[in-house]
């Protein structure tokens, strides 16, 4: 397998996007931690995503998450200027930008979601991260660290990532989950990718911790109606060891196979004048098809209609739905 080089890149130098598509550094893509994961979930979802730049609209569980993300911001940034937001500062800052996120497309709810949930989930995930912000020794706050991609890749120009919290000695991401508390081993990939982003850039990564913030269940919320009492989301904290050569591996993936893609691209434009540019375009789609093959439903709590935006679309599920039995497609299969 081809291995790729990286180089620091620094901050400034990058321009970043709130799209995670489309040209941002020499013209090329930019790979992303959160990218590596979709990859391994669902390479299909990768190429529509991260290579079309074809995104569906969020659903409310994340647009919640997203919020909390702008509390805890602007929570540490004032922590570390000397000063101390409110827990009633802190919620005003949470509905601003929950209302601001909204604004940009139209609600998805998840599940039995509604408006006024969202808005139960946002007082409560706030008033649960008030809690476990005095537990986090934040040295800094939403910091960018970025890698070029040496060797002349045809579509990805650097890997960028950024970080919620920087601690002395290492990160701690937010993440704010639904029910139960989640489990590190899901994020050692994302966390292990900001380690591997730091020590290219000079900086010693000892210790990756995840902020778990827990929406409040039915039952909790029943509760504290019936009592009068203040709902808090649970919070955790949660430690791992990076992993950074476990990352290289998968990001030297992606580099070989989008490669390979390119170049297929490349070798198809330039097919005798007698084929049509409709025929080139069905041409690429069929060997992306091929190439980022998807995973299956039984193998991703992610492939389904409620998370993907490209689910009822995917040609993978569709084979699923269509066989008869799972053994004729299980080349669809990711795992």
């Amino acid at each position: 397998m081809k291995k790729w080089e990286f180089s620091p890149l620094a901050q400034g130098e990058y321009e970043h996007s709130d799209n995670g598509a489309g040209g941002k550094y020499g013209g090329k893509l930019v790979l992303r931690p959160s990218s590596i994961d979709s990859y391994i979930r669902c390479p299909y979802s990768f190429y529509k995503q991260q290579i079309l730049g074809e995104y569906g609209a969020p659903n409310s569980a994340s647009q919640v998450g997203t919020a909390l993300h702008f509390v805890m911001e602007e929570a540490i940034g004032a922590k570390l200027n000397g000063e101390e937001l409110s827990v009633d500062d802190m919620q005003r800052v949470g509905v601003k930008a929950w209302r601001e996120y909204n604004k940009k497309a139209e609600i998805q709810y998840h599940g039995d979601q509604t408006y006024q949930s969202m808005a139960d989930d946002l007082y409560a995930g706030v008033l649960g991260l008030s809690e476990a912000l005095d537990c986090v020794d934040a040295v800094g706050s939403e910091s960018r660290h970025s890698v070029t991609i040496d060797g002349d890749h045809p579509l990805f120009g650097a890997m960028s990532g950024s970080l919620d919290v920087e601690i002395p000695d290492g990160v701690v991401d937010l993440k704010f989950t639904g029910k139960k508390k989640s489990k590190p081993d899901d994020y050692v990939l994302q966390q292990s990718s900001y380690a591997m982003l730091r020590e290219y850039n000079g900086l010693t990564t000892d210790k990756l911790q995840i902020l778990n913030v827990v929406r409040p269940t039915k039952a909790a919320k029943a509760k504290a109606d019936k009592s009068g009492e203040e709902l808090v989301a649970q919070w955790h904290i949660m430690e791992m060891k990076p992993n950074i050569p476990y990352v290289e591996h998968w990001v030297n993936i992606i580099l070989n196979k989008t490669e390979q893609y390119a170049t297929y691209c490349k070798l198809t434009d330039h097919s005798p004048d007698d084929i049509s540019e409709e025929d080139k375009d069905k041409q690429k789609a069929d060997f992306a098809e091929l190439l980022f093959q998807g995973t299956s439903p039984s193998n991703s709590f992610l492939c389904n209609n409620t998370w993907c935006s490209h689910y009822t679309t995917c040609p993978h599920v569709e084979a699923l739905r269509d066989a008869e039995k799972f053994d004729e497609v299980e080349l669809f299969g990711g795992q």
